[in-house]
């Protein structure tokens, strides 16, 4: 199961994304506890994220993805054929 918390910032995003998405977590404790894998993103559209924002989600095991990395992502797994994903 992969969680993400999109994000429309510009230059940096800070850590509040980072605090959402470890809030739900928390506040979905159940979901989190059975033998699945649970990954927690934020993926924002700014260049990059905060000291605060990278230290905090360092600590909970969140991955922070810029716009730059996303559009990568994208390319590596093809979106050529991504309006026929049905």
């Amino acid at each position: 199961n992969i969680y993400i918390q999109g994000k429309k910032h510009e230059d940096k995003t800070g850590s509040e994304a980072v605090t959402q998405i470890t809030k739900y977590k928390e506040l979905s404790g159940e979901n989190f506890a059975d033998d699945q894998t649970h990954i927690l993103w934020v993926l924002s559209t700014a260049d990059d994220f905060t000291e605060d924002a990278q230290s905090l989600a360092q600590g909970n095991s969140v991955r922070l993805i810029n716009g730059t990395e996303f559009a990568r992502m994208l390319v590596d797994v093809g979106i050529s054929d991504i309006n026929s994903i049905q």
